[in-house]
C-alpha cells in the first residue's frame, strides 16, 4: 500500500526494501526498513523474521521512513527521514509504545539518520541535511543534536558532510 500513499519514481523504489538500521536487544535483532515503513524482529537462532510494527499506521497520509533505531529504558526509539524534496523540520523521533502505537518524542528535526542514548539519558540525533532551501542531501549541512532528559536541545556538532550513522560507546 506504500505506492498508494506517495508518488514514487520507478528508479527510487526497491520492492525488496532498503534495510537501514539494526540493533541487538536481548536474544533478538531488530531492524528498520524505511521503504515499507516497518520495524522487524529477527531471531538469529532460527532466521525467523517477524514484523513488530507497521510505521505507516501512524499517519497513512504521508511516508515518514523510519531510519535510526535504538533501545532505551525498555522501549524502542526511531528517527525518520521524510521524503524528498526535503522539508526542513519535517522529521521526528518516535517512541514505539507497542506494535503500531507511537509517541513523538522530539520534533522539528530534518533527515534523521541515527538516534542513540548515553548512559545519563541524553538523546543524540544525527541529521543528514538541515537548513531551509536544501531540498536534497547537501554536504556540510549535517549535524548532531543532544536532547537532555528535560527536553533542552543542544547542537553538539554542525557542518557535517552527509552523515549517515553513529554509535554510542562506553
Amino acid at each position: 500500500h506504500l505506492t498508494e500513499n506517495i508518488a514514487l519514481s520507478a528508479d527510487d523504489f526497491e520492492p525488496d526494501g532498503t534495510w537501514y538500521s539494526m540493533i541487538a536487544v536481548h536474544d533478538f535483532l531488530y531492524a528498520v526498513e524505511p521503504n515499507h515503513q516497518e520495524i522487524d524482529r529477527i531471531d538469529p537462532r532460527t532466521g525467523e523474521i517477524r514484523r513488530i510494527s507497521d510505521v505507516s499506521t501512524f499517519d497513512s497520509s504521508k511516508w515518514i521512513g523510519p531510519t535510526g533505531l535504538t533501545h532505551h529504558d525498555g522501549g524502542f526509539y526511531f528517527g525518520t527521514l521524510g521524503k524528498f524534496p526535503i522539508v526542513d523540520g519535517s522529521s521526528n523521533v518516535y517512541r514505539l509504545k507497542r506494535h503500531d502505537d507511537f509517541d513523538i518524542v522530539e520534533s522539528d528535526l530534518t533527515t534523521v539518520m541515527s538516534v542513540a542514548f548515553d548512559d545519563r539519558g541524553h538523546l543524540y540525533v544525527l541529521e543528514n541535511t538541515t537548513g531551509a532551501g536544501n531540498l536534497f542531501p547537501t554536504p556540510m549541512t549535517g549535524d548532531l543534536v543532544r536532547f537532555d532528559p528535560d527536553g533542552a536541545r543542544h547542537s553538539i556538532v554542525t557542518g557535517l558532510f552527509l552523515p549517515t550513522g553513529m554509535s554510542m560507546g562506553p
